[in-house]
């Protein structure tokens, strides 16, 4: 299982991890990547990954676009429909309904619905069925091969509400006990607030 971290634009979040020592701490058996979009973080499960992310929520709220999960690369979920998964054992079908395609281009993340024409064409929205979710940012001309495009599943409200904010995690998730050695369970994911690092004299 990975974790991809999509940093915010105009952050170094491999950089920033690393800098960190609390976050050099949480992440010591683990071997990060540098991606295009930010962070990758391969895990042993998904309960793993899960456990990760909300020991990291504090550097997520701050530095982090977003949290997609994958298994196998080819398909990429939400931390919230991850963690539906992961808690409530939902079947995930294809085709999904909710799915969205991302495409990286030089360091950016352009956001569209899945059923939308390719890049860099904008079709006018039908009148029938419900309102095509708009676009997160504006969509650049067509790429070139060296773009990456991601097949990314969402949950109904966050397809609903592609321009969310920011990622603080699945509500009422209780985080499933950590990987060996990675320290105890934070808890439950807390909504945003003055929360700091475990280590209160570190400033980032």
């Amino acid at each position: 299982m990975k974790i991809l971290l999509l940093e915010r634009e105009g952050t170094d979040l491999y950089s920033t991890l690393y800098d960190s020592e609390t976050s050099r701490a949480m992440l010591r058996f683990y071997h990060p990547v540098r991606h295009p979009a930010g962070v990758e973080i391969t895990t042993a499960s998904l309960g793993s990954a899960l456990s990760l992310a909300s020991e990291l929520r504090w550097y997520i709220q701050r530095y982090v676009d977003e949290v997609l999960l994958t298994d196998d690369g080819t398909v990429y979920l939400t931390w919230s429909l991850a963690a539906m998964v992961y808690e409530r054992g939902i079947t995930l079908s294809e085709p999904w309904p909710h799915r969205f395609r991302y495409r990286i281009h030089k360091g950016k993340v352009y956001r569209s619905p899945w059923d939308l024409a390719a890049f860099g064409a904008s079709p006018a929205p039908e009148n029938k069925g419900p309102e095509t979710p708009p676009n997160t940012l504006p969509l650049p001309a067509p790429g070139s091969p060296a773009d990456q495009v991601l097949e990314v599943w969402s949950t109904a409200e966050e397809y609903a509400d592609p321009e969310r904010g920011e990622p603080v995690g699945p509500e009422e998730f209780t985080e499933p006990e950590g990987p060996a050695g990675a320290g105890e369970p934070a808890g439950p994911v807390v909504p945003r607030g003055p929360v700091g690092p475990d280590n209160p004299r570190e400033r980032l």
